[in-house]
């Protein structure tokens, strides 16, 4: 005889989010990207590198350190190496003008004054559109190639702290194993003053593209010797989930089985 009684049904697993995924597999990672953010708003900037093979989250976690670095009111500027530059030569300095240019696309020319720096000239040679937006310039004179650099180094480094301390500041500068060798050696300019500014330069490589004849080789080199460096390697994210979520996560992400990856 049927019962009156309501039938107990227990609720069904509720699928693992993607999102919760995310967390569970860079926590770690991102509690270092966070903390070292939070010391930049402190006025503690410093450098801190990802690396990893290709497709392993470099840029994910990037972006997700951005989101939580203006949440905490800081800017975000970013550059990398246009796919089209490596097959056709990357010209010099790429990596800074795409982050000149990320800041020219919504600073005010009023803005663009107060940081522009003591060397304008230099700056516009790397990027002309800022000529456009700030108008007026001083006189530059001729320099030795070795004192045009130097100086070009200064103008580059001068903008990026002036707009730091208009607020906090996050660079990230991704793909670095394809940028050019003057681009990293202006990081490594870069960062040797950070500690005491409100700026935080967070780079992104794949570290099988790197050997000992890479240009990007010699800079960690130096910046590992001058302990300017946090390193941060990203593992696959298979390894580092628990194994009750390993199988909803390759379900999830459709790839029947194979190692979970993503860029």
């Amino acid at each position: 005889m049927p019962s009156d009684e309501p039938k107990i049904v227990a609720p069904s697993p509720r699928p693992v989010a993607i999102r919760e995924i995310q967390l569970i597999d860079r926590t770690k990672e991102m509690d270092v990207l966070r903390e070292a953010a939070d010391r930049a708003v402190r006025g503690e900037g410093g450098v801190v590198f990802l690396y990893g093979e290709a497709g392993i989250g470099k840029t994910r976690l990037a972006r997700e350190l951005g989101a939580y670095a203006r949440s905490q009111g800081m800017q975000v500027l970013s550059g990398r190496c246009p796919a089209l530059f490596r097959m056709d030569g990357v010209p010099p300095y790429v990596l800074w003008e795409e982050v000149i240019k990320d800041y020219l696309e919504a600073c005010t020319p009023e803005q663009l004054f107060r940081v522009i720096g003591s060397y304008p000239i230099e700056v516009s040679k790397l990027v002309p559109e800022l000529k456009r937006k700030l108008r007026t310039f001083p006189q530059s004179f001729p320099l030795s190639p070795e004192y045009s650099r130097d100086r070009l180094f200064e103008a580059v480094s001068q903008f990026i702290t002036n707009i730091s301390r208009e607020a906090p500041l996050l660079v990230i500068l991704d793909d670095l194993q394809w940028t050019d060798k003057s681009s990293l050696l202006l990081l490594h300019y870069l960062a040797r003053g950070v500690y005491k500014e409100s700026l935080l330069l967070i780079g992104a490589y794949r570290h099988t593209y790197v050997d000992k004849k890479h240009p990007l080789s010699p800079v960690l080199t130096e910046l590992n010797r001058e302990r300017l460096l946090q390193s941060v390697r990203l593992k696959r994210m298979h390894a580092c989930l628990p194994a009750d979520v390993r199988p909803a996560a390759r379900s999830i992400a459709g790839i029947n089985g194979r190692p979970l990856t993503r860029r």
